[in-house]
């Protein structure tokens, strides 16, 4: 029996039916150039940590437009795909707004970031990108915890100052009432009758 026909009634291959080259099955002929697919990648690593999908952040600034700028944006979202496929992303792989750009992208995305492709550099970028986050956040919450205790000993220190003798002398009560209401003030008297309950700064 021939073997192509055996191979058609049976599926058996015989040992002269050799596989064709460079074929691919016909149900998988329309997936073969990704770029024009809307799928999960590429990523963009955005600047507030956050880790979103080019297709996400397209259809959030889309919104409610009409249908030729929904298609117009769609189109260039397929080009910064086939941007990257052509360019590689070994490393980074630019920013988002860059290429958004150079696809020719007319509606504002309102969002930025490096873009990351699904490939053997991924999981290590991911993982520092999600880690510097981490980072900036504690640095952050220290800031902030620094500066309220920076406040709070220059308040310390401001009342040590201001119950002491150096603090309760004419110049010095001058200066902590406002110019306009100055002359209002006899900071001499004033300063003769604070005198008594000074004492020295309690602070080095």
């Amino acid at each position: 029996m021939d073997d192509r026909l055996g191979f058609h009634l049976t599926g058996g291959r015989g040992p002269d039916l050799a596989p064709p080259d460079r074929l691919k099955p016909a149900l998988f002929a329309r997936f073969h150039d990704l770029t024009r697919l809307r799928y999960d990648f590429p990523l963009v690593l955005v600047s507030d940590g956050s880790v979103r999908s080019l297709s996400e952040i397209v259809d959030a600034a889309l919104g409610e437009a009409s249908d030729r700028i929904r298609r117009d944006a769609l189109r260039a979202e397929r080009r910064v795909r086939a941007l990257l496929a052509q360019g590689g992303s070994r490393g980074s792989a630019g920013d988002l707004s860059d290429h958004w750009e150079r696809s020719g992208g007319t509606v504002p995305l309102g969002v930025d970031g490096e873009l990351a492709e699904c490939d053997a550099a991924l999981p290590l970028r991911l993982a520092a990108h999600l880690w510097r986050s981490v980072r900036e956040r504690k640095v952050r919450a220290l800031r902030a915890t620094s500066e309220a205790l920076a406040a709070r000993l220059m308040d310390l220190i401001r009342a040590d100052l201001l119950r002491s003798e150096e603090g309760r002398r004419p110049a010095a009560l001058r200066a902590g009432v406002g110019v306009p209401h100055q002359w209002l003030f006899d900071f001499e008297a004033m300063a003769g009758l604070l005198r008594a309950p000074s004492g020295a700064s309690a602070l080095g």
